[in-house]
């Protein structure tokens, strides 16, 4: 049983983990972005 709990939280902490990693990944590559083409006819 404690086998069974232990393996259950290393999963959680490990999407916990992921999910942190992704939004600092998205975070990171909006700052990219400093130039937007705007089409000024749709405007």
């Amino acid at each position: 049983m404690t086998l069974y709990a232990r393996g259950i939280a290393d999963a959680i902490l490990e999407g916990r983990a992921n999910a942190v990693n992704e939004v600092v990944k998205a975070v990171s590559a909006e700052g990219s972005d400093e130039f937007v083409e705007v089409d000024e006819a749709a405007a």
